[in-house]
């Protein structure tokens, strides 16, 4: 694959046969570890969000606790 950036620092790999030398534009040609470099930062640039509790899943499917209690058949 050969790699690129954008002026927004994504990353983009295109087809080295040059079938896809056409979506190349202005971007710049950068190396595999570059590339790496890159995407390990933007990933760490991602707030890690607390684990949702029980209920809360629940809630994110509109299910109360009570509403899981009926649907297991407990009181």
């Amino acid at each position: 694959m050969k790699l690129f950036k954008n002026s927004q620092n994504d990353v983009f790999a295109y087809e080295l046969d040059g079938s896809q030398d056409h979506l190349i534009g202005d971007k710049t040609p950068i190396t595999q570890e570059e590339a790496d470099a890159i995407i390990q930062a933007k990933q760490a640039s991602i707030p890690q969000s607390e684990p949702l509790t029980p209920a809360e899943k629940l809630a994110s499917v509109g299910l109360s606790i009570d509403d899981l209690k009926a649907l297991l058949g407990v009181k």
